[in-house]
């Protein structure tokens, strides 16, 4: 994926130790018609691969939401119609996942996130794609993985020096839901359970999450001025019957939290 090859790119003097070596086997190739070629080839390769997806991690990584510090009472019910959400600034701006570029999704979705010490609250709205209507075909059997299938959300929570490791959370459109402790898509751990309170809505032209995370399960309290990496993801049924995977991280990836967007605590961004 473009964000190991990205990582990779960034060690320092990575890009010239490789373009000495290409530059040094081009000059013990000067004669020999095929492995000039070949030689060629690499470095086309490099340029296109490499640098390109260091290219679109550097993006990714710069990309910062500032969540808004929770000031009133928030009811769990999916109206949203608190003064802090009201107050609270949307994060937006998803793409398709796709390796290779950035393509925006559409239709699109917004984020709000709110916090107090040792709680996350998030307000999340998928637009759904015009004249589209639930399936129940598409709705979530179950609690665990199966809420993972059809339309959903997915949380990626990744606190400040965790190397590594995230939680991840999903939620279905029909209100079911997954919890696990993660290093990639397919490590789990179920045995640490932050059981979320959250609620979700079906509405004609989208659908809402609301939820409350209760993150000093994870044994972590958050300060002001602080960064985590948080990735918002969504799996949204198009007209064609198919699902658009997207996230707001670089190249609409869903794990990986080295590439999973910045999130700053506190209205003065990080400190």
């Amino acid at each position: 994926p473009t964000s190991v090859l990205g990582k990779c790119y960034e060690r320092p003097n990575f890009a010239a130790k490789v373009n000495a070596l290409l530059a040094e086997a081009a000059r013990l190739a000067k004669g020999d018609a095929i492995l000039e070629k070949r030689i060629a080839r690499d470095k086309e390769f490099f340029n296109s691969d490499w640098v390109g997806a260091f290219k679109a991690y550097a993006k990714g990584k710069q990309k910062e939401y500032n969540a808004r510090k929770r000031e009133g009472k928030i009811i769990i019910d999916g109206n949203l119609n608190e003064m802090d959400w009201k107050e609270c600034a949307f994060g937006t701006d998803f793409n398709v996942f796709n390796e290779k570029e950035e393509i925006k999704a559409d239709p699109q979705t917004f984020v709000r996130i709110l916090y107090d010490i040792d709680t996350l609250y998030f307000a999340i709205e998928g637009v759904k794609e015009k004249g589209i209507k639930t399936n129940p075909a598409d709705l979530a059997k179950a609690d665990g993985l199966p809420a993972l299938d059809g339309t959903h959300f997915e949380i990626f929570l990744t606190p400040a020096n965790w190397n590594g490791k995230y939680y991840q959370l999903g939620f279905s459109q029909n209100g079911k839901f997954y919890q696990a402790l993660t290093t990639g898509g397919s490590s789990r751990d179920f045995s640490l359970k932050l059981n979320p309170d959250f609620k979700c809505k079906d509405l004609a032209a989208r659908w809402i999450l609301e939820a409350k995370v209760d993150i000093s399960k994870l044994g972590v309290k958050i300060s002001d001025g602080s960064v985590w990496k948080i990735n918002i993801a969504r799996s949204a049924r198009k007209k064609d019957g198919k699902h658009q995977l997207s996230s707001w991280s670089t190249n609409g990836v869903f794990h990986g939290s080295d590439v999973h967007r910045s999130v700053a605590f506190g209205s003065k961004g990080a400190v």
